[in-house]
């Protein structure tokens, strides 16, 4: 994998409805929206996990490149349009989710059989996150997370930095602020402003042109 790109920081930078619209698959000229809640209920579908292709070459067990056709189980999104930020979780039986983002795949974490049309947590195999300075797969309780930071992850507001190495978080959370903790640290308290910024961002997004 080739390491990721430009990053994203500051308060400015909502996607306008525009922006939005295509990650969902819809078209700005497409019927309009008619209330907040309608828009959260076109992102916050339900996403079939995608079932280990065995001509890939990887073992059931391996994290995978994200499809194209992939959609995050929590918001909708299609995380290989991002893929500097995208997470996967790998089940026993080598099927996979993807997810636009750490934060999303943490959501999913602490209510894996609401987000994962009821398969339980027992299920799952391993959780994974992309390094945002190699574009490496990182194992979730591996990974190093900037909370708190000025980075705005795929949805433009604040998300979750994630990388295999301390020094590169910390240098990152020297650069952009916040603070370097592991996935156990990150309570549902602690997710619950990064989840709220996200409908925020659905919202806005309506009023954008």
């Amino acid at each position: 994998m080739a390491a990721c790109g430009a990053i994203a920081t500051g308060a400015a930078g909502w996607f306008t409805r525009r922006h939005w619209l295509p990650l969902l698959g819809t078209s700005p000229a497409g019927a309009p929206v008619a209330s907040a809640s309608a828009l959260e209920d076109a992102v916050c579908i339900t996403a079939p996990a995608i079932a280990h292709n065995p001509r890939s070459g990887l073992p059931p067990s391996a994290p995978r490149p994200v499809p194209a056709s992939a959609r995050c189980p929590v918001c909708g999104m299609f995380p290989a349009r991002m893929p500097c930020w995208a997470a996967q979780v790998l089940y026993a039986d080598g099927a996979a989710h993807f997810f636009d983002s750490p934060v999303d795949l943490l959501r999913f974490r602490h209510n894996v059989a609401h987000y994962s049309a009821g398969r339980p947590a027992s299920d799952v195999r391993s959780l994974w996150v992309t390094d945002l300075a190699t574009a490496a797969w990182v194992p979730l309780d591996a990974a190093w997370l900037v909370q708190g930071s000025d980075t705005l992850g795929p949805m433009r507001n604040p998300d979750l930095p994630a990388f295999a190495d301390r020094s590169r978080a910390l240098a990152h959370a020297r650069r952009h602020g916040g603070r370097v903790l592991q996935a156990s640290a990150m309570t549902p308290a602690l997710l619950a402003p990064l989840g709220s910024a996200r409908q925020e961002a659905m919202r806005r997004s309506m009023h954008d042109t």
